[in-house]
């Protein structure tokens, strides 16, 4: 063998390891124009989109609305009046909600249809001839009837009112209206009061559309 040949299988693994080192750096090397980064974050969600969590959990935040009631108390309003249940009575005049002070008697008084009946407070009452006295039944249950002519209205079915001296008790009775109040009636007549009376004693009512008429003390309709 040449000394040629000897020098190269002498230097051999120095030349393989150089080339190795060589190619390993150009693997190691990032490619010319390119710039190697690290992923980008994920971008964060903007304030203020209105939209629910991620977890779907409501956050009880700005905005967030306990319940369908009243704002202030909780309580359910009303569809119609916006009232949030509280309520008041009846008024003196019996009202629409039940009786009043002027429903516990009725009694007798002069007028200038003679005599008549009645209430506590001495202001007149009437009846309907587009009622019914057997069985006694009303025939004013529209809202604009009621608040012309406001019923006389009992606490319930057996509790009638005070009866004044010459009335006989066996006129009075009550009725059931559709709504479940009670009203009292005389010689099988319901009873009303006139919301136009403004005093006591008058009888602005009396012949009224020709159908209501001043109850006499014997439950029937007075005359002229």
């Amino acid at each position: 063998m040449s000394d040629s040949s000897g020098s190269l299988i002498t230097r051999l693994p120095t030349v393989l390891w150089i080339a190795g080192a060589t190619l390993a750096a150009g693997a190691l090397t990032p490619v010319v124009g390119q710039t190697v980064t690290d992923p980008p974050p994920p971008a964060a969600a903007p304030s203020g989109t209105g939209e629910e969590p991620s977890d779907g959990q409501d956050t009880g935040g700005p905005g967030y609305s306990g319940g369908a009631g009243d704002s202030a108390t909780g309580e359910p309003a009303d569809p119609d009046t916006g009232d949030t249940g509280s309520g008041g009575d009846g008024g003196d005049g019996g009202g629409e909600s039940g009786p009043g002070p002027a429903d516990r008697l009725i009694d007798i008084a002069e007028s200038v249809l003679g005599r008549i009946a009645v209430d506590a407070e001495g202001r007149t009452l009437y009846l309907s001839v587009l009622d019914s006295t057997d069985p006694p039944a009303s025939a004013c249950l529209s809202r604009e009837c009621l608040e012309n002519w406001p019923p006389v209205y009992l606490p319930d079915g057996t509790t009638l009112p005070d009866l004044g001296e010459g009335i006989d008790a066996g006129l009075l009775g009550a009725l059931e209206r559709p709504d479940g109040t009670w009203q009292a009636t005389l010689g099988g007549w319901p009873l009303y009061r006139y919301a136009g009376d403004d005093e006591p004693g008058e009888v602005a009512g009396d012949g009224m559309g020709g159908t209501w008429f001043a109850v006499s003390p014997e439950g029937a309709p007075t005359v002229r």
